[in-house]
């Protein structure tokens, strides 16, 4: 198994995971031509994804879902039923036979993955997190939380690879040019996680059986790439965590390929 996140922030989220066999992409935020482009740095092609996993109806995460059925009718979508009928009423043009629902909780299998759903706090209609297993491996992409569970926490743990939320610095937040309403929803119980909430959770996953964090969904107006990686490595640090390889999710660049055996 293969990943690598293509987009991660508040102007679109997407990320490609692949087998020999299989390809899917965990959200589609950015538009065709830019994921055309992202793809073409590692050696892929639109029109060769088998599925799309979706997280939730926020636009950053749908914005080039319905361009995308449009030029590749074969693609399944999986996603919550609520999230599917949210999504259905911003894009009535898509069909309801392109979506395939899940419930948390429950396996499903999408090619050679194995899928394991679970519910997020977030201030959506419904929310995902994913862990998809293939060939012994197991990756963990965990985004748009306002607080991570303890079961979250143990299961992702159990992955060698885990995509994590590091949304917001606390101070940053507050004294950035953000409405207070907004400063209150992100920093609340359905917003975002913030570098501390990220780097508590990050020292259980390295405690156990992960390798690779990917510090995600960085905040451009509330954070900086700097802030949330010296925040988690400070934290892993005095943990004395030092076998876990730190790397960083971004806005506009394709991100580093990671192998999962």
């Amino acid at each position: 198994m293969k990943v690598t996140n293509l987009s991660s922030g508040s102007k679109g989220n997407c990320t490609f995971v692949c087998t020999d066999k299989t390809k899917v992409l965990i959200d589609i935020g950015i538009n065709y031509k830019l994921l055309s482009q992202s793809l073409a740095e590692i050696g892929e092609k639109p029109e060769n994804i088998d599925a799309i996993l979706i997280t939730h109806e926020h636009s950053d995460h749908i914005a080039g879902l319905e361009c995308f059925v449009n030029k590749n009718k074969d693609v399944h979508i999986f996603a919550h039923n609520l999230v599917k009928e949210e999504i259905l009423k911003k894009s009535p043009a898509l069909s309801q036979n392109v979506f395939i629902t899940f419930e948390y909780g429950n396996n499903f299998s999408v090619g050679d993955f194995s899928v394991h759903p679970m519910e997020n706090f977030h201030d959506s209609k419904s929310c995902a997190s994913f862990i998809l297993s293939a060939g012994g491996g197991a990756l963990g992409v965990c985004t748009d939380l306002g607080i991570i569970t303890d079961n979250q926490v143990d299961m992702l743990s159990r992955c060698k690879v885990v995509y994590i939320e590091c949304n917001h610095d606390i101070n940053m937040l507050a004294n950035c040019r953000y409405p207070k309403i907004l400063k209150t929803r992100i920093s609340g119980k359905f917003g975002h996680l913030s570098n501390d909430q990220c780097a508590t959770a990050c020292v259980k996953f390295a405690q156990n059986q992960t390798k690779v964090i990917v510090l995600s969904h960085i905040s451009e107006n509330s954070n900086t790439p700097e802030i949330a990686y010296s925040r988690v490595a400070e934290e892993l640090e005095l943990a004395n965590q030092k076998n876990v390889l730190l790397l960083l999710a971004y806005q506009n660049k394709v991100g580093k390929t990671i192998t999962i055996n």
